[in-house]
């Protein structure tokens, strides 16, 4: 039998090492005219203890069930890559088709940290389909 403080101390541990994850999804967006860009804007608490990763699908519209589409992860057009630990700051991201278009599409925000007393904050999110 081992001791009860040594279990514990390991399992707090364990606990300290992983990533805690939560995703945010969006409704599946159709608009009235065919588009070829997306435009993602938010702004979001981000310290150096968390991460948010942006995902999308783009979709024709003729797609039999949209949910089994997989989703495209995208890289912001506009971030200085700096985290801040006392301020908002803003990320846009954007995915351009070249010779494609879309009618529907859906957005997927996956915010992670190390730490469940820090985590990320988003607002202001705005989706903008370009035609």
């Amino acid at each position: 039998y081992g001791d009860h403080r040594d279990l514990h101390t390991a399992y707090r541990r364990q606990r300290q090492m992983c990533i805690r994850d939560r995703n945010y999804i969006t409704k599946l967006i159709t608009v009235a005219n065919e588009c070829t860009s997306l435009r993602i804007d938010f702004a979001a608490y981000n310290s150096s203890e968390t991460d948010i990763d942006v995902y999308v699908k783009l979709l024709t519209g003729d797609e039999t069930n949209p949910g089994d589409q997989s989703w495209e992860e995208l890289t912001a057009v506009d971030y200085s890559g700096s985290k801040n630990e006392f301020d908002f700051i803003d990320y846009t991201y954007q995915k351009d088709l070249s010779g494609k278009q879309f009618t529907q599409y859906q957005i997927k925000l996956r915010m992670r940290s190390r730490n469940a007393a820090v985590v990320p904050i988003i607002k202001d999110l705005r989706c903008i389909a370009l035609a």
